[in-house]
C-alpha cells in the first residue's frame, strides 16, 4: 500500500488497498486521520519515530499493529523516504509503503523502529534515469 504526506508528516494520499485492510475509507486516513486505525499500543511509537523522522527530513522504517475492519490487529511493515524539491531542494514530505507481515508478530511483539537515517538530495539536485549500466541526469 501507498502514502503520501506533506512536509509536516500529514497524509495527504492514501491508496484505495487502505480501507481494505483497515476498514478506514482512506479519506478519513488523511492527516492523522491514520493513526485511529493504529492498534491504541502502538500510537505512540508510531508517531513518535514519524515525528522523529520529520524533524530531519530522515527515511525511516517501522513494524506495529494495523487494527483490520473487525478490530483484531495485524501487524506491518512501514518506511518512507524523504521527497525534495526540484528547483530548491527542499524536504516536502514522504512516499511510503506498508506492508502486512505474514504469519503474525515478529520476534518483538512491540512496535519498533527498524531505522531512521538521513537522506539528502544528490547534489546536482537533478533528477537521474536508470539504464542498465550507469545512472546519467536528465538533459
Amino acid at each position: 500500500m501507498i502514502f503520501v504526506t506533506d512536509a509536516r508528516g500529514r497524509c495527504v494520499y492514501a491508496c484505495p488497498e487502505w480501507e481494505a485492510l483497515t476498514g478506514q475509507p482512506s479519506t478519513e486516513a488523511l492527516d492523522r486521520g491514520w493513526v485511529l486505525r493504529v492498534h491504541p499500543d502502538d500510537r505512540g511509537t508510531a508517531t513518535g519515530i514519524l515525528d522523529e523522522a520529520l524533524a530531519s527530513g530522515a527515511e525511516f522504517s517501522i513494524r506495529y499493529r494495523l487494527l483490520k475492519p473487525d478490530d483484531t490487529p495485524r501487524w506491518v511493515g512501514a518506511g518512507g523516504v524523504p521527497s525534495f524539491g526540484i528547483e530548491n531542494g527542499a524536504f516536502i514530505g514522504y512516499l511510503g509503503s506498508i506492508t502486512e507481515l505474514a504469519g503474525g508478530p515478529p520476534i518483538r511483539s512491540r512496535p519498533m523502529a527498524t531505522s531512521v537515517g538521513s537522506c539528502r538530495p544528490h547534489p546536482t539536485r537533478r533528477p537521474c534515469r536508470s539504464t542498465p549500466s550507469t545512472l546519467s541526469p536528465i538533459t
